[in-house]
């Protein structure tokens, strides 16, 4: 049928290569998922939470206190705040160190920002 094993196993053999070139093996390190450059990505810890944050005119932050993570794997998610009243509002919220948040609100507004977050550290 096809004239010659050889050419048959040859096809097999560039048909092989080809898919592995494009989805890899389980041999290559470059196989390994990836997120945010972490070659390996499975997740050690999870925080969420909501850090109430004093309002101003002026820009204000208010710490808070997490678990231990280690910085250098982990990284902060915005995801939101919510203040008291319908106003202007600017917030962010950062790592600051092993056990400590940092958010920090600009509004016009009597009372507090609720600004909610989550903490995910990789192995």
């Amino acid at each position: 049928m096809f004239g010659s094993l050889g050419i048959f196993q040859a096809m097999v053999e560039a048909l092989k290569t080809i898919i592995s070139d494009l989805i890899g093996t389980t041999s290559d390190t470059y196989a390994d998922a990836t997120l945010m450059g972490r070659t390996k990505t499975g997740i050690k810890s999870i925080q969420r939470g909501v850090l109430a944050c004093a309002c101003s005119s002026s820009p204000t932050s208010t710490n808070g206190t997490i678990s231990s993570v280690d910085v250098s794997k982990s990284m902060i998610s915005y995801l939101g705040c919510c203040p008291d009243s319908l106003v202007t509002t600017i917030a962010s919220i950062k790592l600051t160190n092993a056990t400590t948040i940092t958010g920090t609100v600009l509004a016009n507004a009597a009372n507090t920002i609720n600004i909610s977050y989550e903490v995910i550290e990789y192995y």
